[in-house]
Protein backbone atom coordinates (compact mmCIF):
# COMPACT_ATOMS: atom_id res chain seq x y z
CA UNK A 1 0.00 0.00 0.00
CA UNK A 2 1.41 3.44 -0.87
CA UNK A 3 2.46 5.77 1.95
CA UNK A 4 3.31 9.46 1.57
CA UNK A 5 6.72 9.39 3.24
CA UNK A 6 9.22 7.61 5.47
CA UNK A 7 7.56 8.93 8.64
CA UNK A 8 4.20 7.40 7.71
CA UNK A 9 5.94 4.11 6.86
CA UNK A 10 7.76 4.06 10.22
CA UNK A 11 4.44 4.14 12.08
CA UNK A 12 3.43 0.85 10.44
CA UNK A 13 6.74 -1.05 10.36
CA UNK A 14 8.60 -2.94 13.12
CA UNK A 15 11.88 -1.23 12.15
CA UNK A 16 13.06 2.30 11.44
CA UNK A 17 13.07 2.71 7.65
CA UNK A 18 15.85 4.64 5.95
CA UNK A 19 15.56 6.73 2.80
CA UNK A 20 18.88 7.65 1.14
CA UNK A 21 19.74 11.30 1.63
CA UNK A 22 22.15 11.73 -1.27
CA UNK A 23 19.52 11.35 -4.00
CA UNK A 24 16.09 12.82 -4.62
CA UNK A 25 13.18 11.39 -2.61
CA UNK A 26 11.57 8.31 -4.16
CA UNK A 27 8.46 9.06 -6.21
CA UNK A 28 6.76 6.04 -4.65
CA UNK A 29 7.03 4.39 -1.22
CA UNK A 30 4.97 1.25 -0.62
CA UNK A 31 4.65 -1.07 2.35
CA UNK A 32 2.90 -4.37 2.83
CA UNK A 33 -0.66 -3.87 4.02
CA UNK A 34 -0.60 -4.01 7.84
CA UNK A 35 -4.20 -5.27 7.89
CA UNK A 36 -3.16 -8.57 6.34
CA UNK A 37 0.51 -8.90 7.26
CA UNK A 38 2.01 -9.81 10.63
CA UNK A 39 4.30 -7.08 11.94
CA UNK A 40 7.49 -9.14 11.52
CA UNK A 41 6.72 -9.83 7.84
CA UNK A 42 6.17 -6.23 6.76
CA UNK A 43 8.34 -4.76 4.04
CA UNK A 44 8.94 -1.28 2.63
CA UNK A 45 9.93 -0.61 -0.98
CA UNK A 46 11.28 2.67 -2.32
CA UNK A 47 10.74 2.82 -6.07
CA UNK A 48 12.92 5.16 -8.09
CA UNK A 49 13.27 6.29 -11.67
CA UNK A 50 16.60 8.08 -11.53
CA UNK A 51 18.36 10.10 -14.24
CA UNK A 52 21.74 8.49 -13.61
CA UNK A 53 20.85 5.01 -12.32
CA UNK A 54 17.59 4.35 -14.19
CA UNK A 55 14.79 2.40 -12.51
CA UNK A 56 15.68 0.67 -9.26
CA UNK A 57 14.17 -0.40 -5.95
CA UNK A 58 15.38 -0.30 -2.37
CA UNK A 59 13.60 -2.86 -0.21
CA UNK A 60 13.84 -2.94 3.58
CA UNK A 61 12.56 -5.71 5.84
CA UNK A 62 13.11 -7.36 9.20
CA UNK A 63 16.46 -9.09 8.96
CA UNK A 64 16.51 -12.62 7.62
CA UNK A 65 19.82 -12.36 5.80
CA UNK A 66 23.03 -13.73 7.25
CA UNK A 67 26.61 -13.85 6.05
CA UNK A 68 26.36 -17.66 6.18
CA UNK A 69 23.40 -17.50 3.77
CA UNK A 70 25.34 -15.15 1.49
CA UNK A 71 28.37 -17.48 1.41
CA UNK A 72 26.10 -20.42 0.62
CA UNK A 73 24.63 -18.56 -2.37
CA UNK A 74 28.10 -17.61 -3.65
CA UNK A 75 29.31 -21.22 -3.29
CA UNK A 76 26.19 -22.52 -5.04
CA UNK A 77 26.53 -20.10 -7.95
CA UNK A 78 30.21 -21.07 -8.35
CA UNK A 79 29.11 -24.63 -9.16
CA UNK A 80 28.41 -24.78 -12.92
CA UNK A 81 25.88 -27.59 -12.40
CA UNK A 82 23.78 -25.59 -9.91
CA UNK A 83 21.65 -23.81 -12.48
CA UNK A 84 22.48 -20.44 -10.95
CA UNK A 85 22.36 -17.89 -13.78
CA UNK A 86 23.77 -14.96 -11.79
CA UNK A 87 27.34 -14.10 -10.98
CA UNK A 88 27.45 -14.01 -7.17
CA UNK A 89 30.14 -12.46 -5.01
CA UNK A 90 30.69 -11.10 -1.53
CA UNK A 91 31.66 -7.44 -1.34
CA UNK A 92 32.46 -5.14 1.52
CA UNK A 93 30.45 -1.97 1.87
CA UNK A 94 30.81 0.79 4.44
CA UNK A 95 31.98 0.02 7.95
CA UNK A 96 33.18 -3.46 6.93
CA UNK A 97 29.68 -4.83 6.29
CA UNK A 98 29.63 -7.92 4.05
CA UNK A 99 27.04 -7.80 1.27
CA UNK A 100 25.91 -10.23 -1.41
CA UNK A 101 26.20 -8.91 -4.97
CA UNK A 102 24.26 -10.70 -7.72
CA UNK A 103 24.79 -9.67 -11.34
CA UNK A 104 22.69 -10.77 -14.30
CA UNK A 105 21.15 -12.02 -16.36
CA UNK A 106 17.94 -10.19 -15.40
CA UNK A 107 18.76 -8.22 -12.25
CA UNK A 108 21.64 -6.53 -10.48
CA UNK A 109 21.06 -6.87 -6.74
CA UNK A 110 22.94 -6.02 -3.57
CA UNK A 111 21.76 -7.38 -0.21
CA UNK A 112 23.08 -6.93 3.32
CA UNK A 113 21.98 -6.98 6.94
CA UNK A 114 22.49 -4.04 9.26
CA UNK A 115 21.05 -3.27 12.70
CA UNK A 116 18.34 -5.92 12.38
CA UNK A 117 17.20 -4.79 8.93
CA UNK A 118 17.81 -6.48 5.57
CA UNK A 119 18.46 -4.06 2.71
CA UNK A 120 18.07 -5.02 -0.96
CA UNK A 121 18.97 -2.65 -3.78
CA UNK A 122 18.03 -3.98 -7.19
CA UNK A 123 17.35 -2.96 -10.73
CA UNK A 124 17.37 -4.30 -14.30
CA UNK A 125 20.75 -5.78 -15.24
CA UNK A 126 20.81 -3.96 -18.59
CA UNK A 127 20.55 -0.49 -17.01
CA UNK A 128 21.42 -0.80 -13.30
CA UNK A 129 25.08 -1.51 -12.59
CA UNK A 130 26.87 -3.06 -9.64
CA UNK A 131 28.68 0.26 -9.24
CA UNK A 132 25.32 2.05 -8.91
CA UNK A 133 24.12 -0.42 -6.27
CA UNK A 134 27.36 -0.06 -4.29
CA UNK A 135 27.19 3.72 -4.52
CA UNK A 136 23.59 3.75 -3.26
CA UNK A 137 24.50 1.44 -0.38
CA UNK A 138 26.87 4.13 0.85
CA UNK A 139 23.90 6.52 1.11
CA UNK A 140 21.90 4.29 3.48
Amino acid sequence: MPVPNETAAAELLPFSPIVPEGISPPPLIVITDPAGTPEGDRVMALIYTHLEHGRFWIIESVSQATEVKFRSIVDNCADPTSGCASQASLVEIRDGITALLLEGPVTTALQWQEKGVTFDILGPFETFTAEAALSLAEEL
